[in-house]
C-alpha cells in the first residue's frame, strides 16, 4: 500500500483511481485537500458553522463510501454530485419535482465550481431563467463573478461600486436562490 508522503504530490486522477480501489491514504489526502474549501463554501452559503460542518463530513464519507461508483478523474464533479444529494435532503427537495435536478445541480456548482455551470446547457439556463428574476445590478455581479470569475475587488472597480456593495450583493443573491430552491417544493 502507498504511504501518505507519496500521495502529497499525486494528481487527482491518481488520487481517484487509489480511491476507487479502497486506499484509505488517498482518501485521506483528498480529505486533506478539500475538506476546508467545501466547509468554507457551505458556511458562506448556509451562515451557520453547526450544519456546514455536518454538511461537510457527510459529503466526505459518502465520497469514501461511494468511492467506487465515482465517474470522473477529477475530485470536483464528485464532490459535486455527493454534496447535490446532501442539498436535496437539506431543502426537503422531493424526487419528482421537476426543477429538483437543476436547481440542486446548480447550487452545488455555485459552491464548488462555478466555471463549470457555462459547460451544461440546461444548467445554464436553469441560472439564466432564476437570474433573470433578480434586479439589473445583481445579474451583472452575478455574471461578471460566475461566468466572468471576477473578484469582488474587480467587479466594485467595473461597476464603480464598494467592495462591500458587491459582497453584500452577492450575498443577497445567495439567499434569494436559496428562497428560490425552499419555493419549489410542488
Amino acid at each position: 500500500m502507498k504511504s501518505s508522503e507519496y500521495f502529497k504530490n499525486s494528481s487527482e486522477a491518481e488520487l481517484m483511481m487509489s480511491l476507487s480501489l479502497g486506499n484509505r491514504e488517498a482518501f485521506n489526502e483528498i480529505y486533506q485537500r478539500k475538506w476546508k474549501e467545501l466547509y468554507n463554501a457551505l458556511f458562506h452559503a448556509l451562515r451557520d458553522r453547526e450544519i456546514a460542518a455536518g454538511m461537510t463530513m457527510k459529503v466526505m464519507v459518502a465520497f469514501w463510501k461511494n468511492r467506487t461508483k465515482h465517474l470522473y478523474p477529477e475530485i470536483y464533479p464528485n464532490l459535486v454530485k455527493e454534496l447535490q444529494h446532501e442539498l436535496t435532503i437539506y431543502y426537503e427537495l422531493p424526487e419528482n419535482h421537476p426543477d429538483r435536478v437543476l436547481a440542486i445541480m446548480a447550487l452545488a456548482y455555485l459552491l464548488l465550481q462555478p466555471s463549470q455551470i457555462k459547460a451544461d446547457p440546461a444548467l445554464f439556463d436553469c441560472i439564466e431563467i432564476w437570474l433573470e428574476t433578480q434586479p439589473e445590478n445583481r445579474q451583472d455581479i452575478f455574471r461578471l463573478n460566475v461566468y466572468d470569475e471576477l473578484t469582488v475587488e474587480q467587479i466594485a472597480m467595473q461597476l464603480h461600486l464598494t467592495e462591500e456593495d458587491v459582497k453584500g450583493e452577492l450575498h443577497r443573491l445567495f439567499l434569494a436562490f436559496e428562497a428560490y430552491l425552499k419555493n419549489t417544493k410542488p
